[in-house]
């Protein structure tokens, strides 16, 4: 998807930032802001990941008392979502797709970790990772 070029435009402009900082004498301290969209819908990943997952993934299930007391607006999210009543299938291909989608985040930080290892930049660089919300991925059947 659009998502993941621009992921990867993103991860590679950081890593060469980063290996041109290297280079540099380092008088000066530096904040690199690298920001990603994945994982995020649409719920599309490389087929080897989703044949990776998909074995693996199971189905969430509420139990009919759960379900009867599931709050009048998320059953509403749910019926404005479309996700109610999803065959099995279509939930877990698209949580498979979540998770490859994930793996491909794991991916592209791990690159940029793996940068400022091999650039020695990790020594005096303080790392942070943010993420702005979690996916539910079928949990609660949201």
């Amino acid at each position: 998807t659009s998502y993941q070029a621009y992921d990867r435009a993103v991860t590679d402009a950081a890593l060469a930032w980063l290996h041109e900082r290297a280079s540099q004498p380092r008088h000066r301290p530096f904040c690199l802001v690298i920001g990603t969209v994945l994982p995020h819908c649409p719920l599309f990943c490389p087929q080897e990941l989703l044949d990776a997952y998909y074995p693996r993934t199971s189905i969430p299930r509420l139990s009919e008392t759960e379900r009867a007391g599931m709050h009048p607006a998320l059953a509403a999210l749910r019926e404005r979502r479309g996700i109610v009543g999803l065959p099995d299938d279509v939930i877990r291909t698209a949580r498979a797709a979540y998770y490859g989608l994930v793996s491909m985040t794991d991916t592209f930080v791990g690159e940029v970790m793996a940068e400022l290892d091999s650039s020695g930049l990790s020594a005096n660089t303080a790392f942070f990772y943010t993420s702005d919300h979690g996916d539910m991925a079928g949990e609660h059947e949201l």
